[in-house]
């Protein structure tokens, strides 16, 4: 078998935009495909993309894979396009293949970090009582 490419995807998720949400990916090791592959996020494709990294589409069917088309990463107005086509639209179109199933294991966003609490300033230490005046010695008495 000869690599189609650095990885295949197989299934995507789509925002409202119809902006991929995420992938499955999986390895092309240019002898076999890996069959359960992983899911990656939009950010992910992009970034590998950018990156050169080849992608296209694939389609699984009887325990056989079937290539699909060459993905391209397209800057758009500010935004990147992921498509396997050359329109330069807005949105993401990787064809035909399938929604990525709801029973995957689609990522959970990462929770940003809490920002750190500002160190509070150390407290002015409590000023010690003065001491008591000693007792004047009692004067002699006068003989």
């Amino acid at each position: 078998m000869a690599k189609w490419a650095d990885f295949l995807i197989s299934e995507a998720s789509y925002d409202s935009d119809h902006r991929i949400t995420y992938v499955r990916r999986h390895k092309d090791n240019g002898v076999s495909i890996d069959p359960i592959g992983e899911i990656i996020s939009r950010a992910d494709l992009t970034h590998d993309l950018q990156n050169r990294i080849s992608y296209s589409t694939v389609f699984s069917s009887l325990n056989t894979w079937k290539v699909g088309q060459k993905i391209r990463g397209f800057r758009v107005d500010n935004s990147n396009a992921i498509r396997i086509d050359n329109n330069k639209v807005q949105f993401d179109n990787l064809g035909s293949i399938p929604e990525i199933r709801k029973d995957s294991e689609i990522p959970a966003p990462e929770p940003k970090p809490a920002p750190a609490p500002e160190p509070k300033p150390a407290p002015a230490p409590e000023p010690k009582p003065a001491p008591a005046p000693e007792p004047k010695p009692a004067p002699a008495p006068e003989p």
